[in-house]
């Protein structure tokens, strides 16, 4: 495991996730009156009328997975990017089917799997390029300190 306080929000994510897509009810309902006013002020105006509650709805389908294996990819390394990718998608495909066939309440839908695997590829991406670029980070530390250290010796051997 690669640091506890990410493998401690990864749990609470995935609560908070689980919660979220399992609910009965749609759980935007309570926004509704902005949501709603939201789009009708977007709709009025030429340059933003194509940002539709269909099109919210997507982006936050999409933004919901990013957190859930960029934190994985943190916690687990990043040479497990694949595995991690492909649980997150489905993941998003299981939230779908367990509401089909158990939450009347709720809406599933293809493009909501589609937009949850795009999610979980974008957190994958930020979770590879920030591990990569910790490590590097790390390397150049490391090669400073040593450097100094052997520049502090008399004999310059670093003993």
């Amino acid at each position: 495991m690669k640091s506890r306080a990410a493998a401690i929000a990864l749990l609470a994510y995935v609560v908070a996730l689980g919660l979220l897509v399992l609910w009965p009810t749609h759980p935007e309902a309570f926004l509704t009156p902005q949501l709603t006013a939201l789009t009708t002020s977007f709709a009025a105006h030429p340059s933003t009328a194509w940002i539709t509650y269909g099109v919210l709805n997507g982006v936050a389908n999409v933004v919901l997975f990013v957190p859930l294996t960029l934190l994985a990819v943190l916690v687990f390394g990043r040479g497990w990017w694949f595995l991690i990718f492909a649980a997150g998608a489905a993941a998003s495909a299981g939230a779908e089917l367990f509401q089909a066939t158990f939450l009347p309440g709720r809406t599933p839908d293809v493009s909501d799997i589609v937009a949850g695997g795009i999610g979980a590829l974008l957190g994958v991406a930020i979770g590879v390029l920030t591990a990569r670029s910790g490590s590097k980070r790390r390397a150049t530390d490391q090669s400073v300190t040593e450097h100094k250290e052997e520049a502090s010796s008399p004999d310059g051997t670093g003993e």
